[in-house]
């Protein structure tokens, strides 16, 4: 959960003292650790991230482009206020409020921390396939330009495969948008169930349902938003 594979630790500790293990993918999700509120904000801010990257790379909205480009300036001061608000406000009141709605309808007196916190780690799934949705298009547009470098790696004017001079072509366009529904999908699904999971553990399997109904709804919401800023 708290592990991006930056390998940092294998390089910088004193005793040698890391190490490596292969899990399944999700096992952190599952922990019986409580999460604690910096891992709820986390899951909003890679989630509230992922729609704010999307409209500003791939919306409609130039004057939003502008903005973000215009560092320094005062309507870019306005972007980045909106943008803390979005994820440091936005997307976790209404993860409290999912929950909240969830709580009152499976009739539970559950603490609302541990609740939002739980809920919130179960969201993780979504957060990353926005992200990996969210770079597909990029990936495939810009991967002709690694021919080039592989040719010429130092830029000394080497050609060792025959590629130096291969012009720019985007790749498998036409597949992008394909790849980005089923991607963000699969997220919504996978978050759905550990979300249904969660609520198993919090309540009785009677109320679950109930309790996990309305942030499963919180979860489609975000999905149909990344959907119209990815592929629409």
């Amino acid at each position: 959960m708290n592990c991006g594979l930056c390998l940092e630790c294998l390089r910088t500790c004193p005793h040698d003292n890391i190490g490596i293990t292969v899990r399944w993918p999700g096992a952190g999700l599952r922990a019986r650790t409580s999460p604690g509120l910096d891992e709820a904000f986390k899951a909003c801010l890679m989630l509230g991230s992922a729609v704010a990257y999307a409209a500003v790379m791939l919306g409609p909205w130039g004057a939003l482009k502008m903005a973000a480009f215009d560092v320094g300036s005062t309507r870019w001061a306005a972007y980045a206020i909106g943008y803390l608000l979005l994820v440091g406000g936005v997307a976790p009141g209404l993860l409290w409020v999912a929950a909240l709605g969830g709580r009152r309808l499976a009739r539970s007196n559950i603490p609302m921390r541990p609740l939002v916190t739980s809920f919130a780690r179960a969201l993780v799934p979504l957060g990353l396939a926005a992200w990996i949705a969210f770079t597909v298009a990029f990936a495939f547009a810009n991967l002709a330009y690694l021919w080039p470098v592989l040719s010429d790696p130092l830029a000394r004017g080497w050609d060792l495969f025959g590629t130096a001079d291969v012009t720019w072509t985007p790749y498998l366009t036409r597949l992008a948008p394909g790849l980005q529904a089923c991607t963000v999908l699969g997220g919504l699904a996978w978050s759905s169930l550990e979300i249904r999971r969660a609520a198993n553990r919090l309540t009785l399997p009677s109320a679950a349902a109930r309790l996990a109904l309305p942030v499963m709804g919180y979860g489609l919401v975000v999905s149909v938003a990344l959907l119209r800023l990815l592929v629409a």
